[in-house]
C-alpha cells in the first residue's frame, strides 16, 4: 500500500471516530456551515462529487433546492467549500468515489466544536 493511501485511511478513521463526538460533520449543508464559520481543519471529499446549491441572505446556510425568496445559485458548492476551507487555513483530502458513501460524499473534521 502506498503512503498517500495509508495517510488517507488514517485521516478517514480519525474523521469517522470524530463524527461520534461532535468533532466532525458531514453532508454538504453541514460542511458548508462549519467551513463558513472557519471550523474546518480537514475536508474529506470524494473525487467526482459536485453539488449545485443555493444560498439566501445568510451565507452560512446552504440549500439544495431553490428558495422562494431571493437567492444565489451556486453551480458547484463542493468546489466553493474546498476554496473556503483552504482560504481559512484548512486542508483538503480527496477520497476515492464511494469511500464516503456513509457520509454523503463529504465530511469535515473540525478545529473545534
Amino acid at each position: 500500500m502506498n503512503y498517500l493511501k495509508e495517510e488517507n485511511e488514517k485521516i478517514f478513521r480519525q474523521f469517522a471516530e470524530a463524527t461520534g463526538t461532535g468533532s466532525a460533520v458531514y453532508g454538504i449543508e453541514n460542511v458548508w456551515e462549519s467551513a463558513q464559520e472557519g471550523k474546518g481543519l480537514i475536508l474529506l471529499v470524494e473525487k467526482d462529487f459536485s453539488q449545485p446549491a443555493f444560498i439566501g441572505n445568510n451565507k452560512f446556510k446552504l440549500f439544495l433546492h431553490p428558495l422562494v425568496s431571493e437567492h444565489k445559485t451556486i453551480t458547484d458548492s463542493v468546489n466553493d467549500v474546498i476554496e473556503i476551507v483552504l482560504e481559512k487555513g484548512g486542508k483538503v483530502v480527496f477520497m476515492d468515489n464511494g469511500e464516503l458513501r456513509d457520509f454523503s460524499k463529504i465530511g469535515l473534521l473540525l478545529r473545534y466544536k
